[in-house]
């Protein structure tokens, strides 16, 4: 389930002409399992293009398992995630 606050957040960001990267822990070892991150792309974005594999960052130092699932571009769109 995704919070309100970050549903605002990425609200924002598509205001701004960027899009949400979704990314989802592919690794079947891994204790997190089936979680979900997102990341800003393109417009203002430092990462312009989603890259296939979540780059590293703060709050995902070791993001490799993160395979991108879609990419959203409008609000009707981020709508539809749960």
């Amino acid at each position: 389930m995704v919070h309100k606050r970050d549903l605002k957040r990425m609200d924002k960001w598509i205001d701004k002409g960027s899009a949400v990267a979704v990314y989802k822990n592919v690794d079947l070892g891994h204790p997190e399992l089936g979680r979900v991150a997102f990341m800003r792309v393109g417009g203002k974005a430092t990462i312009k293009t989603a890259p296939q594999r979540m780059p590293d960052s703060k709050k995902i130092p070791i993001a490799f398992r993160y395979y991108l699932q879609k990419v959203i571009r409008s609000k009707k769109q981020l709508r539809k995630v749960k």
